[in-house]
Formats: structure tokens, sequence, C-alpha cells
């Protein structure tokens, strides 16, 4: 299983993630990560839905006092996503 990992900037790209978050965002389009990684500029900007496997969650507190959490987000291929957002999400199991 080959896996890559690649660092999206999520202060530009927001990606609504319906296996962490209750709520996911209006309308926004469903895509998977083998999709995003294959072509990447088409998503740069954009809020999606996703689909996969929360792996290497932290949650982090900055030193200026901000909160944040990254994670990986993984495909089913086994591919993965970076995943930084700002805040402490309330997680739910799905």
């Amino acid at each position: 299983m080959n896996r890559h990992l690649v660092n999206l900037a999520l202060g530009v790209v927001l990606l609504s993630v319906l296996a962490f978050w209750a709520n996911p965002v209006p309308g926004a389009p469903e895509t998977s990560i083998e999709q995003i990684l294959a072509d990447k500029a088409s998503y740069d900007g954009k809020e999606v839905a996703v689909y996969g496997t929360v792996a290497k969650l932290k949650f982090r507190t900055s030193k200026g006092g901000n909160e944040y959490t990254t994670f990986s987000l993984v495909g089913e291929s086994g591919e993965s996503i970076s995943v930084f957002i700002w805040k402490h999400p309330k997680l739910k199991d799905v």
C-alpha cells in the first residue's frame, strides 16, 4: 500500500470532514481523498465534504493561545491528506 501525505493549506482549502463533524457544510460537493490528490488545483479554496478515517489526531494551542487541531484523513486507497483546523471541534463517531 503506497501512502502519500499531502500538505494542503487548509486556511485556504476548507474541508468539511463528514466523519469528523456532526454538521457538514450545506451544499458542499462530496468528493474523495483520492480525487483531491489527483487534481489538487481544482480543490484549492473550495469547501468540500470528504469521508475518511481520522489518524494522528492532535489538539494543540499556539504560543498566542489559539487552539488548533491537526490530523491525517485516510481514504479507502490508504492515501491521506493532512488537515489543519482552527479550534478544537467536538468529535462524533459515525
